[in-house]
């Protein structure tokens, strides 16, 4: 945690910076931010550590693991988005089910029991039914305004299970 993190002017949960030299990449959580549900912080940290891998694997000259073309395929985005934002652009490409799966075994360890039986949860979810949608939805939080977001028919629902859901889970991160 530091100073307010600010992308192109606005205040951020997080952002992850790879200027400070080569392997030196660091991630700053905004302690404004942090008094949202747990799923919703872990969300943040796993975005933000891809964008760390990303930013390390343009370093590496065999890329990325998840992606054995990642520097040819990097560069597309690069060359099509600019240089700002080609990292959203390729995460909501590639990395949507990834985050959503990590999401989703993460979360019994972040009281999924209590997120299930919260009545604003339940009056989203009854029965205690989480679609299976649901982690995807939270996958595309921060990755708004990407061409892939812009397309997906569900972003509405995905946008109004986040706000109705997880941003008033009753679990705070400790």
């Amino acid at each position: 945690m530091g100073p307010t993190p600010r992308s192109n002017g606005w205040e951020v949960n997080a952002l992850t910076d790879g200027s400070l030299g080569p392997y030196r990449i660091e991630i700053t959580l905004n302690e404004k931010k942090l008094n949202r549900g747990a799923l919703d912080i872990a969300r943040t940290i796993i975005h933000e550590l891809i964008h760390a891998e990303i930013i390390r694997a343009n370093d590496l000259v065999e890329g990325a693991s998840w992606d054995p073309d990642f520097q040819v395929n990097y560069e597309k985005y690069r060359n099509n988005y600019g240089k700002d934002w080609p990292s959203h652009e390729y995460m909501a490409e590639h990395m949507v089910n990834k985050i959503a799966n990590a999401l989703r075994q993460v979360h019994p360890y972040l009281g999924l029991d209590e997120f299930r039986s919260n009545p604003e949860v339940l009056s989203v979810f009854p029965r205690n039914s989480i679609p299976s949608d649901f982690y995807k939805a939270m996958a595309w939080v921060g990755l708004d305004g990407t061409i892939e977001y812009d397309k997906n028919p569900s972003r509405d629902t995905y946008k109004k299970w986040h706000n109705d859901t997880v941003q008033k889970h009753p679990k705070p991160c400790n």
